[in-house]
């Protein structure tokens, strides 16, 4: 299990993750070199060992209200709730950050589904992996960055 789960001392996956599903993403880890053997994650929810986490939903700025931040993470499209979260596909939120720089996107861990609302991992910061997925996902991301978008996104999953 994640240290997310015994840093915070909250319950992870709790809740009717029966009526859940998501959209599967497969991880991306350092391939080779000295960097494919240390976990920069602190032993996130994409540290060595882990193949995949599963997007439920996304949060943060919303393209059309930028400056209007969600407070909850919203739901997928029904076409992208395909897949169950589980300890071994954690679920996240795609989180939208407006910046100095423009708006980018990174992912989230979340936790304690209540049967309508995600809760974002507090804290949270990149670990140094990034994770992909088909082009659903790739469409997500475009629309609410408002850039095409074609790629990886980091995971925002180390906690100090």
């Amino acid at each position: 299990m994640s240290t997310i789960a015994t840093t915070r001392n909250r319950t992870p996956l709790a809740g009717a993750f029966d009526e859940i599903r998501g959209l599967s993403l497969r991880l991306l880890h350092p391939a080779g070199g000295p960097m494919a053997r240390i976990d920069c994650t602190n032993g996130g929810i994409s540290a060595p060992g882990h193949d995949s986490i599963t997007l439920v939903g996304w949060t943060g700025h919303d393209i059309t209200n930028p400056a209007q931040p969600l407070d909850y993470v919203a739901a997928l499209e029904h076409d992208s709730q395909i897949f169950t979260p589980s300890t071994a596909s954690w679920p996240v939120a795609l989180e939208i950050r407006n910046t100095y720089a423009g708006t980018i996107a990174a992912l989230v861990p979340v936790y304690d589904f209540d049967g309508q609302n995600w809760t974002p991992v507090p804290g949270t910061m990149a670990g140094g992996n990034y994770a992909t997925g088909d082009s659903r996902f790739n469409d997500l991301v475009s629309q609410l960055t408002g850039h095409d978008f074609y790629g990886a996104v980091a995971i925002h999953d180390r906690i100090e």
